[in-house]
């Protein structure tokens, strides 16, 4: 399969994968989270998603059910950070 992409040129793997990641991340993901969660901050970066420090767990926990549903059961890693040390932090998921 990598070899018919690499055909195709050297940017259509990365391309590929950086739509198959905002398909997961913002069409999915988010989607779901705004639909259960309609007044939860959602703050997609990249690869990432944010939110206030108070509802990081709950976020947390639906990410990684919601990524390991969108990927067939394959689990993702996820990491926690912090953005700011005096005002309410940000987590980012």
């Amino acid at each position: 399969m990598l070899e018919l992409l690499k055909k195709g040129g050297n940017k259509l793997l990365p391309k590929l994968l950086q739509h198959i990641e905002a398909d997961c991340v913002i069409d999915f993901t988010c989607y779901e989270l705004s639909k259960k969660y309609p007044v939860m901050p959602l703050f997609p970066i990249h690869d990432s998603i944010a939110t206030i420090e108070s509802r990081f767990e709950e976020l947390s926990s639906e990410v990684k059910q919601l990524i390991t549903s969108y990927c067939l059961g394959i689990s993702p890693k996820l990491k926690e950070e912090f953005w700011y040390e005096n005002c309410e932090k940000i987590n980012v998921v």
